[in-house]
């Protein structure tokens, strides 16, 4: 079959990247097809209820995940990268590492800063965890982002258009 030889002949990482290609592509067409025709009040609905779970826009939204106000909005590829697959390119201060210690606690959050003495992890919406480097038996990058893939699937070209029209935008909306 199409599908055997396909596997044999791409490992998944490579099968993964082309799916993630051609999403970013249909993406980018609808989105450029209606670059004018986006309702920013519509778009800001979406996001709220995709999005402000983890992302703060426009002062609106959680603090897991980086905010986004800052963010290179304006740059249509890096948005879509950064949503059609959230774990190539994870921002510093947001990697998340499982830390063990030798006393036998594991402990798995955001590596928020380190020195040669101590690390520092941040848990989601928690205390800062200050830890002496010495305690430290090993601490791994788990290597992929909180943000899970497909959060624009089951939406309609309109709502695409929509959202990113919201996303998109310079300023604070006026509600």
């Amino acid at each position: 079959s199409l599908n055997g030889m396909i596997g044999r002949l791409w490992s998944e990482r490579e099968r993964g990247e082309m799916m993630v290609a051609q999403e970013i592509a249909k993406l980018r067409d609808i989105v450029d097809d209606g670059v004018s025709g986006g309702d920013p009040y519509l778009g800001r609905n979406l996001y709220l209820g995709r999005c402000a779970a983890c992302h703060s826009l426009h002062s609106e939204g959680g603090d897991v995940g980086p905010e986004l106000t800052g963010y290179q909005r304006h740059d249509l590829e890096s948005l879509l990268l950064a949503i059609s697959d959230p774990n190539a390119e994870i921002r510093e201060g947001f990697e998340n590492y499982t830390v063990k210690t030798g006393d036998g606690q594991t402990i798995t959050r955001f590596l928020s800063d380190q020195d040669e003495n101590v690390i520092v992890l941040r848990p989601i919406g928690g205390q800062k965890i200050v830890l002496d480097r010495e305690r430290i038996q090993s601490m791994e990058n788990a290597g992929v982002s909180l943000m899970p893939q497909g959060l624009l699937a089951g939406l309609e070209n309109k709502e695409i258009i929509d959202f990113f029209a919201y996303l998109r935008s310079t300023q604070p909306l006026n509600i």
